[in-house]
């Protein structure tokens, strides 16, 4: 679903990621989050479980893997490490089969970056925000990605190595 090429990010980007992820407290980050989203899409509630103790640690866990998914591939260039695009491609399948539909995608990443500006206060700037926005496309594209072949031999090693790197670091993600 990539249409057009994503930028990628610079190092000081990853770094303002690093920072302003560590700044966060979760539980403020994941609960604000949910209310938000039910308050402005109610729609999309039965999306989500009743007990969302769950889904908040797996949100948090996500943000977190993005923060550390970023590889330089050239001097100062930065994008998606290929050991997680077909791990985060089958989170989107997975997404997809209980009910996200692409249009979702831009609701949360929105709201993503709507969160950060609140529970950051004084440390959010336009600086992170671009860099937690390009981020997200990164990700957001790498999910909805329907041009990936995984019956290939080289994608099913990839994929089970991404998805072994992803459970060793984040197990609430997959």
């Amino acid at each position: 679903m990539q249409s057009s090429p994503i930028t990628f990010l610079t190092q000081h980007q990853v770094r303002l990621m690093e920072r302003s992820f560590k700044a966060l407290n979760a539980d403020d980050y994941a609960t604000l989050f949910y209310q938000k989203l039910f308050w402005q899409y109610p729609h999309l509630r039965s999306l989500f479980p009743v007990n969302l103790t769950d889904q908040k640690e797996k949100l948090m866990s996500v943000i977190e893997l993005v923060v550390h998914s970023f590889d330089e591939k050239t001097p100062g260039k930065f994008a998606l490490q290929e050991s997680l695009i077909l791990p985060l491609w089958h989170l989107g399948i997975k997404h997809e089969e209980k009910g996200v539909a692409p249009e979702h995608y831009p609701i949360a990443n929105g709201l993503m970056l709507e969160i950060f500006a609140l529970t950051l206060g004084d440390l959010y700037s336009d600086e992170i925000r671009e860099a937690w926005q390009l981020a997200l496309q990164h990700v957001t594209s790498a999910m909805l990605d329907n041009k990936i072949d995984v019956e290939t031999p080289e994608n099913q090693t990839a994929f089970q190595q991404g998805v072994a790197l992803i459970r060793k670091y984040f197990s609430k993600v997959v």
